[in-house]
């Protein structure tokens, strides 16, 4: 049988925080049937103990309201986000690997419109966030984080109201607002390959392999000067070598890989800068045969559209128009499919972090769509170092490594 979210809490004596907007409506509505939750690990300087975390996560919900929040049914909005008096998850692991663990996290669903836990794991220096992708996405995974660690160090950080949809930000500037009331626009011109539709596997609780792999400091920095150098971006010479592995892997003449965008810059200008929720838009490029570079500068020109204010309210006039409060897990994978997720890979970067001085180091994010034979890949540069994972129910064998190898290959 395929795979059901557990029902939603009941609507009882829990307080409405707001719906969920329709981009938010769009990701739990896929994940009643596609559960698409993602994982951050967080390595510390030192061990903690679960007391020490639970007492810091405590201290982090005024800050982070949806930590303990819940998604209930509401009769006339449909999906919301409710006020739940059960503190987040908190487990400690056993002595795997955390790779281990994350491939566990992402094989078990949060559970009951649960939004977060956590897994410490041991010789307890170690933690593995799982987030619910409506509430959260990667950056604000890392925000979480960052909150954390100052909460472990003592210092808590001041609370905040709950973060608004994406949609109400996106109205704040006049021009948006008008192209998003005016309704979804006609189609996008698109290359043939980026419009056959998604195959979706089965979700069976299955684990999928999951690896990691650091650049030393060295090669992190000869990426992104040669990068700069060569009029491109960092993002766009990892999403060249993925495409590049997988290419040569499967034996495909050309490579689909979806690309999440982080909106907050698009809110600068009216005060809102630094949302924490679900701020993302996603685009997809075509890799295909050439030399490095020149690949690496294509990528970074099929990217860049869909950064622009312009770009991103049209994507958002069209999921308002799709996904309202009746809207349907069917309805959202007719949707999707047809749409961002007819993909070989996703290749999610969270940049250049600065984060607390006790976190050593960040992996992810790691997270599944349920497409067949996606290989998902992420990205982030802490302390000096790029980290990598990969995440996949069909991995291509050494994805990683031989990412690694392009990117030396190409300097």
């Amino acid at each position: 049988m395929p795979w059901t979210r557990s029902p939603e809490v009941p609507l009882d004596a829990p307080t409405v925080l707001r719906p969920l907007g329709a981009q938010e409506r769009m990701y739990h509505r896929w994940s009643n049937a596609h559960p698409m939750h993602h994982c951050l690990v967080v390595q510390l300087a030192s061990a903690v103990t679960p007391e020490a975390v639970a007492e810091a996560v405590r201290a982090l919900l005024p800050r982070h309201r949806l930590l303990n929040a819940r998604v209930a049914e509401t009769r006339q909005d449909g999906p919301a986000f409710v006020t739940s008096d059960v503190e987040p998850h908190l487990e400690v692991g056993d002595d795997r690997p955390w790779t281990e663990i994350v491939a566990q996290e992402l094989a078990h669903p949060l559970p009951n419109g649960a939004l977060f836990r956590i897994v410490l794991v041991p010789p307890s220096d170690t933690m593995v966030l799982t987030f619910a992708h409506e509430a959260f996405d990667g950056l604000t995974a890392v925000a979480v984080a960052d909150d954390l660690a100052a909460a472990l160090a003592g210092s808590p950080r001041p609370a905040r109201p709950t973060p608004p949809e994406r949609e109400v930000l996106l109205r704040a500037d006049p021009d948006r607002r008008a192209i998003i009331d005016a309704g979804p626009p006609g189609p996008p011109p698109l290359d043939p390959r980026l419009k056959v539709p998604a195959t979706i596997r089965p979700f069976d609780g299955r684990p999928p392999a999951v690896s990691a792999l650091a650049l030393d400091p060295a090669l992190t920095e000869a990426v992104r000067s040669r990068s700069r150098a060569e009029q491109t971006t960092v993002h766009a010479a990892v999403v060249t070598a993925v495409g590049q592995v997988i290419a040569h892997a499967r034996q495909l003449p050309t490579v689909r890989v979806m690309s999440p965008i982080n909106i907050r810059p698009l809110f600068a200008a009216f005060g809102s800068d630094d949302p924490q929720g679900l701020y993302i838009h996603v685009t997809r490029s075509l890799v295909q045969p050439g030399t490095f570079w020149d690949t690496a500068r294509s990528q970074a020109a099929q990217i860049a559209p869909a950064r622009t204010g312009t770009a991103v309210s049209r994507a958002a006039a069209a999921i308002i128009a799709a996904s309202g409060p009746a809207f349907t897990s069917m309805e959202a994978e007719r949707f999707m499919t047809r749409g961002a997720l007819g993909l070989d890979a996703l290749v999610t970067n969270l940049g250049l972090l600065d984060v607390h001085p006790s976190i050593t180091g960040i992996w992810g994010p790691l997270v599944l769509d349920q497409v067949l034979g996606e290989q998902v890949i992420g990205v982030a540069t802490v302390n000096g170092r790029t980290h990598l994972t990969s995440a996949s129910y069909d991995p291509v064998p050494g994805l990683l490594q031989e990412v690694e190898v392009i990117l030396r290959q190409a300097l």
